[in-house]
């Protein structure tokens, strides 16, 4: 049994200590690995930068499961769903309702555990039934589809529309591992979508390999060395452990560095250093380590701007530059994808009931616009499309998609959208959905601005309290926590 697990690398969530401890002892004695989080933010940034096989997180993560919130476990196993889908998700609780059973497996989870977990058997078996539930949805996939979306979806199995061209030589670098791949473009063309397209190629043909990404943009430059390179135990105030930094958990697989030309040139130093030999040390620490990976770089700028400016190392950037480089059009320059990608996404939200001839009105409309924030923005525009309809209890329409400021069209007589809706709670939450997407606002208070919004005009839409629970499938006591909580 402990061979199963050998070398698989589990992260733990729950803000239990004693429950983390007791887990992470059930693991090392099943051959596997673990890192450990205590929150959602911990958690989705450890999925974010390390390469992980198997999460099992608690669903309610310090919070009380009768106060109409949506628990951050339940959040968590809908992020990994949509941003992590290499990762198997268990989820864990000790609340016995059936409810909570059917939202963690709506969320994605492949099982289930009863806590408290008493010994190593019931992880072990959790693991092989989420394994068992993933090969068997991968072989139907895809189920509750109209056809129009099927043939999109079977076309990009992998959920990632890339040109063929651009296709084949992903597949090419994939065979050779040992060589770097220089990807650019402007910001959301899908630099990031292309690493992992790479990483699900290798997967296929070596078995689970490592992925680690890494958006050199937003590590703090006094923090960057022990994070990309590991630092020793005690090597500076708040080294509580020792680790192995992302070269050290990118060892076997591939190491993702987007924004590159934003490495300070200590880290380029010591980065050209493991290009070259495979060696490198941890902060603090003068035993040398070793770490073989295929790098992956993405940069909006020129790296050779950067070499004449001097913030970057010619060596570094011939070494980088020694691979093959891929160019990712802009969205304006590849309209013909627009409807690919729109494919992708409904597919992902199972069609939303949208027939053929409103699907490629919405294409239509969607390929008149010139997308200056490229693929990301087409997205976040399509997610709150069906939020605003959400909102407005009807089914997503062309007519109501939403106003962007700034997206421009290239046709000269486009479809009216419905912007200025009369209804003033639907102007509010259209608004709340359009700060969320421009702004940096906090999530919970997005969501629960959004939720009291819905939950209102339910409310109106609706005779009886009865009607609205059964309207939005939640139970009487959630519906009268939500109003409580809202002052509803």
């Amino acid at each position: 049994m402990k061979s199963d697990l050998k070398g698989k690398r589990f992260l733990i969530v729950d803000d239990n200590a004693d429950e983390l401890h007791r887990i992470s002892e059930y693991i090392s004695s099943l051959g596997g690995k673990w890192v450990i989080a205590q929150d959602y933010d911990a958690a989705a940034a450890c999925c974010d930068k390390q390469a992980i096989d198997c999460m099992i997180t608690d669903i309610h993560l310090d919070e009380n499961i009768l106060d109409g919130r949506v628990p951050q476990g339940i959040r968590l196993l809908s992020y990994v769903k949509s941003n992590h889908p290499e990762i198997l998700s268990i989820a864990m609780s000790g609340d016995p309702r059936l409810d909570t059973f059917y939202k963690s497996a709506q969320q994605g989870a492949g099982s289930f555990i009863t806590k408290p977990i008493k010994n190593p058997d019931a992880i072990m078996i959790a693991y092989q039934e989420g394994i068992s539930k993933r090969i068997q949805t991968k072989l139907d996939k895809p189920i509750n589809l109209p056809n129009f979306l099927k043939q999109i979806y079977e076309r990009y199995p992998e959920g990632i529309v890339m040109p063929q061209e651009a296709r084949r030589i992903l597949q090419g670098m994939a065979k050779n591992a040992e060589t770097p791949l220089v990807l650019t473009g402007e910001t959301g063309t899908g630099k990031e979508q292309a690493a992992k397209l790479v990483h699900i190629f290798r997967t296929s043909a070596e078995g689970n390999v490592p992925f680690v990404a890494v958006n050199c943009a937003t590590i703090e430059r006094d923090l960057a060395t022990s994070l990309l390179f590991g630092h020793k135990k005690g090597s500076f105030s708040g080294a509580a452990d020792t680790t192995n930094g992302y070269v050290g958990e990118a060892n076997g697989g591939i190491l993702f560095l987007d924004e590159i030309h934003h490495l300070d040139m200590k880290c380029q130093q010591k980065l050209l250093r493991v290009l070259n030999d495979g060696t490198y040390e941890r902060l603090g620490d003068t035993k040398t380590l070793t770490s073989k990976f295929q790098l992956i770089t993405a940069s909006t700028k020129s790296l050779e701007d950067a070499v004449n400016d001097g913030s970057f190392m010619v060596d570094l950037c011939m070494r980088i530059a020694g691979g093959i480089e891929l160019f990712l059009q802009p969205l304006r320059e590849r309209q013909h994808d627009i409807p690919a990608l729109v494919g992708i996404f409904l597919a992902s939200k199972n069609g939303l009931s949208l027939t053929e001839d409103e699907f490629r009105r919405l294409c239509k409309r969607l390929q008149s616009f010139e997308w200056k924030g490229n693929i990301r923005q087409l997205f976040k525009l399509l997610q709150t499309w069906i939020i605003t309809a959400q909102c407005q209890g009807t089914q997503p329409s062309v007519d109501y998609l939403p106003f962007v400021p700034g997206l421009s069209s290239r046709d000269p007589n486009p479809v009216m959208v419905h912007d200025e809706p009369a209804d003033p709670l639907v102007r509010e939450a259209m608004s709340l959905l359009m700060d969320a997407m421009s702004k940096d606002v906090r999530l919970e208070d997005s969501i629960d601005n959004l939720e009291k919004r819905i939950l209102q005009k339910a409310i109106e839409r609706h005779r009886t309290i009865g009607d609205a629970c059964a309207a939005l499938k939640i139970s009487r006591s959630s519906i009268d926590a939500k109003r409580k909580k809202h002052g509803i």
